[in-house]
């Protein structure tokens, strides 16, 4: 019941067409009066995959196996009479016609979620029972007991070898309510939160208005806003450089939830999009360091570009986010490692977004900027928490390394030790 990592651009576009005709369907009152009422049944759906796996492999059931048998066809039958009442035909492909499983596991045609071995599936079990009912010696009741036993697992047998055959039908009919559902709560998202419908792109990843959702929910909360950025990946490496505070990382983390949204065939928060999609998405995010075994931040960090250097030569299409890369050693060694990334990125055309504060980067590559600290948005005394409403985190492209040096001023201007920063500003300029 897993929805698939898709990585054709006309099997996402078949996904998100349906989500956008299930939209279309909110104008309609009775086909949302519809959709309300298989959203409601969808809540009774459950995972039995282990079961139908059973069924398929001439394993014998047990009457809660049937029990799972029979209720996952009624529902099945309950939403395609649904789907047909309300013209809803464009939400899924044709679930299976399970009818004769309900005929067969529902002989009394009750249709209540509820099974056991039914007086009618043997002539015999039932003159069994009857005798039951009206024996009053304990020995005989017991043998008439053992004997009813023996004839419902007759039943079970007979019964898993009609079904069995169905197997098939009952995975696809899983498959496809699960589908189902899941498209529903892609809808009820778009409804929430107004994301865009992305586009396919060819060989140009565009954002405009992208965001980072969580993070905007986190600051609405506080009553501030998220700076939308606009962002293009070409099929090779850009480098993004930037202030702490400038957005980098959370950009970063955006533009791997887009993609992965849009594979998944979801819309995707920003404004507009066009996506190119890729075999796979490969992040070096933050502190990854891996207690159990036994590596520092720098170990973990550095198998983690070597499997982005593996996947890479393999020649697969991939999307690479790597966020400050050798953060935690020395800078010169710090710079070859960076710059070691780039080239292999590079020679195999890998559409990718590094970050890095080092400055001394030569190998060619696209180069952005964040915008950065904006003085004239500063209102003071400015308190630390608030330094995020004087950073622009417009992305600009540049043609060099262009580092920038903000770290001093800014702690000025938070009141930073006076004596301290007159030392750092001395040593900044003997650098120069």
């Amino acid at each position: 019941m897993e929805q698939e990592f898709l990585t054709e651009a006309s099997d996402i576009e078949v996904l998100l067409s349906r989500v956008e005709i299930a939209i279309s369907y909110q104008a309609d009152q009775r086909k949302q009066k519809g959709l309300d009422e298989i959203a409601h049944k969808l809540m009774q759906l459950r995972d039995i995959q282990g079961t139908i796996y059973s069924l398929s492999r001439h394993v014998v059931c047990t009457d809660i196996d049937f029990f799972e048998i029979k209720f996952l066809a009624i529902l099945s039958e309950d939403i395609r009479d649904l789907i047909r009442f309300y013209q809803l035909d464009d939400l899924s492909s044709p679930l299976p016609d399970l009818s004769h499983i309900v005929s067969v596991l529902d002989p009394e045609e009750k249709k209540i979620p509820h099974f056991y071995i039914y007086d009618a599936y043997s002539e015999t079990l039932r003159e069994l029972r009857d005798r039951l009912k009206k024996e009053t010696n304990e020995d005989a009741r017991i043998e008439i007991r053992n004997e009813s036993l023996q004839e419902e697992d007759i039943v079970r047998k007979r019964l898993s070898r009609e079904l069995s055959p169905y197997a098939g039908g009952l995975a696809t009919a899983l498959e496809l309510l699960g589908a189902i559902d899941l498209l529903l709560a892609k809808v009820k998202l778009f409804i929430q939160l107004g994301w865009s419908k992305p586009g396919s792109g060819h060989s140009v990843t565009n954002y405009m208005g992208l965001v980072h959702p969580h993070v905007l929910s986190l600051l609405g909360k506080k009553g501030e806003k998220f700076q939308p950025v606009d962002i293009a990946l070409p099929s090779l490496p850009t480098l993004i450089t930037g202030a702490n505070m400038a957005g980098k990382s959370v950009l970063l983390q955006g533009v791997a939830l887009a993609q992965i949204l849009y594979q998944y065939g979801f819309y995707v928060p920003a404004q507009k999009a066009e996506i190119c999609p890729v075999e796979k998405v490969m992040l070096s995010l933050g502190d990854a360091q891996d207690i159990r075994q036994g590596l520092s931040s720098f170990g973990a960090e550095m198998m983690c570009l070597s499997s982005i250097a593996d996947e890479a030569r393999q020649g697969k299409q991939l999307l690479v986010l790597v966020d400050e890369p050798a953060r935690t050693t020395n800078p010169v060694e710090g710079q070859a490692i960076v710059s070691g990334l780039l080239a292999i990125l590079s020679r195999y055309k890998i559409r990718s977004l590094v970050t890095t504060h080092y400055g001394s980067i030569d190998i060619p590559c696209r180069r952005l900027k964040v915008r950065g600290f904006r003085e004239d948005k500063v209102n003071l005394p400015l308190q630390v928490n608030s330094l995020s409403k004087c950073v622009d985190y417009t992305l600009e492209e540049v043609s060099e390394n262009d580092v920038p040096h903000e770290a001093i001023r800014i702690a000025e201007i938070l009141g930073v030790n006076e004596a301290l920063m007159t030392e750092c500003k001395q040593f900044l300029n003997n650098t120069k």
